[in-house]
């Protein structure tokens, strides 16, 4: 696994994981699991920032399951107290998902930045050798375009 694949699995899976578990922790040890199971919420739209789809839709189950492990635990609550905390994972891992799908779709969409930092060099190496009125060669574009002919002589 390269170093890139590693990062986005520490970022998007395990950090989020990291979380989940410390809400589930405090959940059992308050006794109010309502409340942290609304907090879990936050789970999968954190693996949604940096995670592919995959890994979110993975992150999002297991937030899931926690919730319900939790809202299934002794506590003073009574069940139907978790049942809207939980409609609101379930909707929200959903949209967590989605928007990781568009995060990906626009981060392939945009330029390599070696590639985007080699048209804009071209761009301006373009601007500074032409005229802007005429669009000729000025002369520091034909001293470099006689310049490489030059160069291109002497060696026949």
């Amino acid at each position: 696994m390269d170093s890139s694949r590693k990062a986005a699995v520490t970022r998007g899976v395990v950090l989020p994981l990291v979380v989940l578990v410390l809400i589930f922790a405090l959940g059992i040890v308050t006794g109010v699991h309502a409340v942290y199971i609304g907090v879990m919420c936050a789970v999968p739209m954190l693996a949604a920032v940096f995670a592919p789809v995959l890994f979110t839709g993975v992150v999002a189950v297991i937030t899931f399951l926690a919730g319900l492990i939790l809202a299934f635990l002794p506590s003073d609550e009574v069940f139907e107290d978790s049942v809207a905390p939980l409609g609101a994972l379930i909707v929200l891992a959903a949209i967590a998902v989605v928007a990781s799908r568009f995060r990906v779709v626009e981060v392939e969409h945009l330029p390599a930045p070696v590639e985007r930092r080699k048209s804009v060099q071209f761009q301006l190496q373009t601007q500074a050798d032409l005229d802007s009125m005429t669009g000729l060669l000025n002369r520091r574009g034909a001293i470099r375009a006689l310049g490489a002919r030059n160069t291109e002589s002497e060696r026949v």
